[in-house]
């Protein structure tokens, strides 16, 4: 499928899945009982809709993903125990996904399989963490698309399932259950052991945004970029690091692409905070993805000096999928009706374009690999 019938079949499916979310947010009808207790409602089944039309994209696929090929080797390389020793430390900080690949290989699975098991946990977390938290779950699924986090589960699949895993889990943030927060950091971990860095939130989580707050992230951001040389060096150390130090495409620094993401996290950032108080004061529970966001804005900067840092500010940028809803909503609630549509256009039209200058860009679909989309040949 050439690049311009690809984009088309992402679109409709988008826009498809789009629509059954919206669909969704509507009053709440009991369509049919399933056994004695439990109801499905018109809402869930339009969810489950949503789900599946996007899952199916990611199931069908064949040789979608720069890593693709690559994970069909490994599959393989795996099941038969056959792993060399730079295989063997590639995935070090992956038990989850060898035990995985192991059980599908043991019992006769294909790699498909394996790659449709994958997408479906990692959409599955990522919607239930717009069902559990979001104030508008189709706005959500929207930044979620526009930010083509969907794309990238094509290609970095264990780092991606590691991501949602964590994104559903910083509800428990809020809700002060370290145990359980614990426990899903560390299952994500299984699968991509950098997502472990996301323990540093929880001290941070009950601070306030104020000035004084705001001046220890500038200061702590100054830190980290000017002594960026110092950190690198210890954590050249580490397996993720030492793997991607001497590549070109995660070595560089001060590219275009990481100076154009730093200031449009930072714009999201400051925008976020001008409606804090009164985003706040109608669900205190935004609090901790407020510094989450300021720690995002601040790994960024070392992204500015190291490209691969692009890949770790991951796990703290989705919480714009959960954050931007509740503050536009905080935005809206100065406004007209009338100013209303009008900033919703400009907003959603705003996103629309990351979407597109992202996915046409040195980091979006060519290097990603999910330019040209091909389906498997089920018969």
């Amino acid at each position: 499928m050439g690049k311009y019938e690809t984009l088309i079949l992402y679109l409709i499916v988008e826009l498809i899945a789009l629509f059954f979310m919206y669909m969704s947010s509507g009053k709440k009808i009991v369509m049919r009982e399933i056994g004695n207790n439990n109801k499905i409602s018109r809402n869930e089944f339009f969810i489950i809709i949503s789900f599946g039309i996007l899952f199916l994209l990611l199931a069908l696929r064949d040789n979608v993903g720069a890593d693709y090929l690559r994970y069909v080797e490994l599959y393989d390389q795996i099941g038969m125990d056959t792993l060399n020793i730079n295989e063997k430390e590639w995935l070090s900080g992956s038990l989850g996904y060898w035990i995985f690949n192991r059980l599908l290989y043991y019992v006769g699975a294909s790699h498909y399989l394996m790659f449709a098991v994958m997408g479906f946990t990692t959409l599955f977390f990522f919607f239930k963490a717009i069902k559990t938290q979001s104030t508008n779950g189709a706005f959500s699924l929207y930044i979620f698309i526009c930010f083509c986090l969907y794309y990238q589960c094509f290609n970095t699949i264990r780092q991606m399932l590691a991501i949602s895993i964590v994104f559903y889990s910083y509800r428990y943030l809020s809700e002060n259950k370290l145990q359980k927060y614990v426990i899903y950091v560390l299952v994500a971990a299984l699968f991509h052991k950098s997502v472990l860095v996301c323990l540093l939130i929880w001290p941070i989580r009950k601070l306030k945004i104020n000035y004084e707050t705001l001046f220890m992230y500038t200061v702590a951001g100054s830190l980290f970029f000017f002594g960026f040389d110092f950190l690198l060096n210890i954590f050249s150390h580490t397996t993720y690091v030492s793997t991607y130090i001497n590549s070109g495409q995660y070595s560089m620094s001060f590219g275009m692409s990481t100076l154009l993401n730093f200031g449009v996290r930072l714009f999201m950032f400051v925008f976020s905070v001008c409606f804090y108080r009164e985003t706040i004061r109608r669900n205190i529970k935004m609090i901790p993805l407020y510094n989450i966001a300021a720690i995002c804005t601040i790994a960024q900067l070392g992204a500015i000096r190291f490209n691969l840092f692009g890949r770790l500010t991951t796990y703290f940028y989705v919480i714009y999928i959960i954050l931007l809803p509740e503050v536009f909503k905080s935005m809206e609630e100065k406004f007209s009706i009338q100013s209303r549509k009008i900033i919703r256009i400009a907003v959603f039209s705003f996103l629309a374009i990351y979407h597109f200058v992202y996915y046409f860009s040195s980091r979006g679909a060519i290097s990603g690999g999910y330019i040209n989309y091909q389906m498997i040949h089920i018969i």
